[in-house]
């Protein structure tokens, strides 16, 4: 299964779930999420699945105002422009897409922490 992992070296979660998934083997393809964001269609795919409070780290009810507002294409080019609020990591593995600790599903592991939806 090819992995592509968006993560950024020096987020605690990022290192976190990139060691669990290659103690058990995998191998991921990593790309700085800062330099390189997931593209539009990714993005999509993350806020149809945990809701804009799972896929923003940090100012969430703006991030609901503005995605209200505006609608969700300007919305999701707003976040490539600011990658660092996105949660990390984004994990893409076949055709799931998954956000944070949630990654750590696809070794079967327990989520430390629930992603919000």
């Amino acid at each position: 299964m090819s992995i592509i992992f968006y993560g950024y070296k020096r987020c605690k979660t990022s290192r976190e779930v990139e060691r669990a998934l290659t103690s058990q083997g995998l191998s991921l393809n990593f790309i700085d999420i800062v330099k390189n964001p997931p593209d539009k269609k990714v993005l999509k795919e993350l806020v149809e699945k945990y809701g804009v409070e799972g896929v923003v780290r940090v100012g969430k009810s703006e991030a609901r105002k503005a995605l209200e507002k505006e609608g969700l294409e300007r919305f999701l080019e707003k976040l490539r422009l600011e990658p660092k609020r996105l949660i990390r990591p984004v994990v893409i593995a076949g055709d799931e897409v998954y956000a944070g600790r949630d990654a750590l599903k696809i070794v079967g592991h327990p989520r430390e922490r629930r992603v919000a939806h």
